[in-house]
């Protein structure tokens, strides 16, 4: 989780400055500050929905492998 901190705030920081070269005024702290965060938060965000992916992945592998189990002898498992 802080690479992914670290890379969003980068990127959040890279948006802002060249944002604000693009309107051809220096980057404002606040505007800089306000980007850094956001992209802090939302590079969080994604690594945090990945990982509720995987959990919920494993848990229905899991669970599809306690029904083979749990299945009478004489039925083939798929």
């Amino acid at each position: 989780m802080p690479t992914a901190t670290v890379t969003g705030a980068l990127l959040g920081l890279a948006y802002a400055v060249h944002a604000d070269s693009l309107r051809k005024h220096p980057a404002g702290v606040v505007g800089c500050a306000a980007s850094v965060l956001i992209g802090a938060w939302l590079a969080n965000k994604i690594v945090e929905w990945d990982q509720k992916v995987e959990r919920r992945k494993r848990w229905m592998e899991d669970g599809a492998r306690k029904q083979q189990i749990k299945a009478p002898p004489n039925v083939e498992k798929p």
